[in-house]
């Protein structure tokens, strides 16, 4: 998500800062990879369902035969010591570009207060207290509910 990010946002200009994190809140409603559903929605949005197509066929025939060949090869290597530490750094590395594209989208749209410390609640209640996800999505649904309501 990152890099469509750059691309879309930053580099080409074709969305907004704003209709991008639009675009990505609806992306991650729908099922499924958050990006197979914008690279669908961009294609969608610049050629139709043809766009559409060549960006799902485009977005899922390398990893396809990619994958194929890490299952053939995490066959014959099973559990050894070089598989073990590559996944850790697969892992970290994921983390560190999740985080990165947190902190850039966040600080456009983190400049109230009220969202930061919901933001800030959500990540304790995640990652500091292993609070189940829909969990969560309920308490702050509830706390905006409550304290944003307009007397």
């Amino acid at each position: 998500m990152a890099w469509i990010r750059e691309e879309t946002v930053r580099r080409r200009q074709w969305l907004s800062e704003d209709d991008f994190a639009q675009a990505l809140a609806v992306c991650q409603l729908l099922p499924g990879a958050n990006t197979l559903n914008m690279s669908v929605f961009l294609g969608a949005e610049m050629r139709g369902w043809k766009g559409a197509t060549a960006a799902l066929l485009g977005l899922i025939t390398l990893p396809f035969f990619l994958v194929l060949g890490l299952g053939v090869a995490y066959g014959h290597l099973e559990q050894g010591p070089l598989l073990q530490a590559t996944f850790a750094g697969l892992g970290a590395g994921a983390a560190g570009v999740a985080l990165g594209t947190a902190i850039q989208m966040g600080r456009k749209h983190l400049n109230d207060g009220w969202l930061l410390f919901l933001a800030l609640l959500v990540f304790g209640c995640l990652a500091g207290l292993r609070l189940h996800m829909l969990a969560v999505v309920a308490l702050v649904l509830l706390l905006s509910l409550l304290l944003d309501r307009k007397p």
